[in-house]
């Protein structure tokens, strides 16, 4: 069962994407990530905000890259192991840079 509040700002992405949703889309669910409220779609994880209030989102290892280039965000590394598919956003990346990584997020997760 997730924590009954996520993330303001993950919550105000997960609200903005949802609200844009064709009818027919896959349904957001909150999930639990780690010891965090997190979001996902078809019982899979997307997004959740880890320590420090950074966002961590699973996306393809080449958006991944693209958003290290970018200096959006980082790839993930999990005791020092590199996760392909997940990157970490700090908050200074802006609200703007958090949306766009949930809505990929969501895109890859849910197949779309």
């Amino acid at each position: 069962m997730p924590p009954a509040e996520p993330d303001p700002r993950l919550a105000a992405a997960v609200a903005s994407l949802t609200a844009g949703l064709p009818d027919g889309a896959p349904p957001v669910h909150p999930m639990r990530a780690l010891s965090a409220a997190g979001f996902g779609v078809g019982g899979h994880l997307f997004a959740f905000v880890a320590g420090e209030g950074r966002l961590i989102a699973k996306v393809p290892s080449a958006v991944v890259d693209g958003y290290e280039q970018t200096g959006t965000g980082t790839r993930m590394a999990m005791r020092g192991r590199p996760m392909r598919e997940w990157v970490e956003v700090p908050p200074e990346a802006g609200d703007a840079a958090w949306a766009e990584v949930v809505a990929a997020a969501y895109a890859f997760v849910s197949g779309g």
